[in-house]
């Protein structure tokens, strides 16, 4: 038996499974490209960052670094 947070752990796939849920919600944090492509739209139009987090369901933090992020050319 294996015990990890307080929880015996008696299935050997239970082991496996708590590394796959830790990245899981590593990848759910992630931002895809036509999000912040929505973002960069949006303060082109005068949206703050503030109306464009409360609008795409993301904070203001995130929706400031996509703004003031400028996309680089490629050489």
């Amino acid at each position: 038996m294996t015990e990890k947070a307080g929880k015996k752990l008696t299935h050997p796939d239970h082991i496996a499974t708590i590394g796959i849920d830790k990245i899981t919600k590593e990848v759910a944090e992630m931002i895809r490209s036509g999000l912040i492509l929505m973002i960069r739209q949006k303060a082109l139009f005068g949206q703050t960052a503030y109306a464009i987090g409360k609008d795409l369901g993301i904070s203001k933090n995130t929706a400031k670094k996509y703004i003031e992020d400028v996309p680089k050319e490629h050489t």
